[in-house]
Formats: structure tokens, C-alpha cells, sequence
């Protein structure tokens, strides 16, 4: 049994967040377990009040669902990505190993875009040891300093943890956009691979239009191939 952890700062639009919710849960009866800077009807909520967007906070968050998950394993869920079954059928091979979905694409205005990025967005691993490899970070810091970024990032980075990278048939999709914790990301840079139409998702523009109301009108654009 899978657990699926939403964290949020709640500064998402509200139409787009509801969607994204809304696509989550049709994706199956999943126990959800939901941790936002405001009140949320999602799942079971816990709000930690409005501590502001950060790194720190977001592992924070990451950290206190973690501990009220139920089930052996969690799918790390964010606010702006939209997720399969395919991704959350996936199981680490593992109950030692944090397992990364590199199909990862992220959707722009009009075009879908990959260059082989990776984040705690397309994470799936054992409960306890997402909670035994966050615990001593917060141990060690245990109240947010400038500077200290570098300890709250993706498991395997700086602190050791074993990871394993997989690839879905069918991406999942993060939205593109400058409110995003990480600001918005370049697509502008070399090696990157784009597409104005991905299987299982359709045109983007559609599917733009469709999770945040509106869209911007279409412009003629050049695929890129790495």
C-alpha cells in the first residue's frame, strides 16, 4: 500500500491547485495524507501555518506527513505536477532506496520540454526511510539558517542516501511557472528536448488551457531535439 504526501506553501492559484487535487484523485483510491501553510480539504490535512516558502520548510513539510503516513511507502506529491498510475504503481526495488522517475517533463505556455532534470516531486520510497534520512537533517539544524540550502535537497545529493533512477512509459508533468519554489525554470539552455504534443497528455496548449483556465494564444514553434 502506497501513501500519497502532498505538500504545499499554498501560494499556488487556487483554479490551478484544484485541478491538479481533482487529476490526483482520479487517479485512484489512495490514502492521502496533506501538508499545507493553509487550511486544505485534502485527504488528512495538517497545516503548519503560513512558515513562508523555502527549502528548509519544504523538507520540513516533507518530514511532518511523512511521520503521520501509514502505509510502507510513499509517492512525494507536489502542487504543480500531475502524476499516472503507471508513477504511482511504481514500488523502489529497495525498502533502503530512494526511486526517481527521470521521465519527468515540464509543461510551458504551449510546448512540453525535458532535459533530464529530476526532483523530490517524482520520488517514491519506504516511509521510514524517508523519515530516517530527513530526521538528522533537522537534528542538525533544527531551525531554519541562510546558507545551509545545500542540506535540503534531494536525498543523495550531500547526505549518502542510496538512489535509484526509473523511466515510466508515461511522463508525469511539472507546470512551468515563476511562483514554483525554484522560480521558473530555462528551457532556453542547450540539450533540451521539446514537443508541442506528449502521449498520454495531448497538445499542451490544451491541456495548459485546461488545469489553469486560460491560455495564451498559440504561436508557430520549433521542436527541439538534444
Amino acid at each position: 500500500m502506497i501513501t500519497l504526501l502532498y505538500y504545499t506553501a499554498s501560494k499556488i492559484e487556487e483554479y490551478l491547485g484544484e485541478n491538479v487535487r481533482k487529476h490526483l484523485k482520479s487517479l485512484g483510491d489512495y490514502p492521502i495524507v496533506s501538508v499545507s501553510q493553509k487550511p486544505l480539504d485534502f485527504g488528512r490535512n495538517i497545516c503548519v501555518g503560513e512558515i513562508g516558502q523555502s527549502y528548509y520548510n519544504c523538507y520540513k513539510q516533507i518530514l511532518i506527513g511523512a511521520k503521520a503516513v501509514k502505509t510502507k511507502y510513499v509517492a512525494l506529491c507536489e502542487d504543480d505536477t500531475l502524476y499516472t498510475k503507471e508513477h504511482l504503481n511504481h514500488r523502489p526495488a529497495t525498502d533502503k532506496v530512494f526511486s526517481f522517475n527521470k521521465n519527468t517533463w515540464y509543461a510551458e505556455e504551449q510546448e512540453y520540454w525535458n532535459k533530464g532534470w529530476v526532483g523530490m516531486c517524482a520520488c517514491i520510497v519506504a516511509t521510514q526511510y524517508l523519515i530516517d534520512t530527513l530526521t538528522p537533517r533537522f537534528e542538525e539544524f533544527p531551525k531554519e539558517i541562510k546558507g545551509v540550502n545545500r542540506y535540503f535537497q534531494e536525498p543523495g545529493r550531500f547526505d549518502g542516501a542510496k538512489t535509484e533512477y526509473w523511466y515510466s512509459k508515461t511522463p508525469i508533468l511539472t507546470f512551468n511557472f515563476f511562483h514554483t519554489l525554484g522560480g521558473k525554470m530555462d528551457s532556453k539552455e542547450n540539450e533540451v528536448v521539446s514537443r508541442q504534443e506528449l502521449a498520454g497528455w495531448g497538445d499542451c496548449w490544451e491541456l495548459k488551457r485546461k488545469f489553469w483556465g486560460r491560455a495564451r494564444p498559440r504561436e508557430k514553434l520549433k521542436p527541439r531535439y538534444a
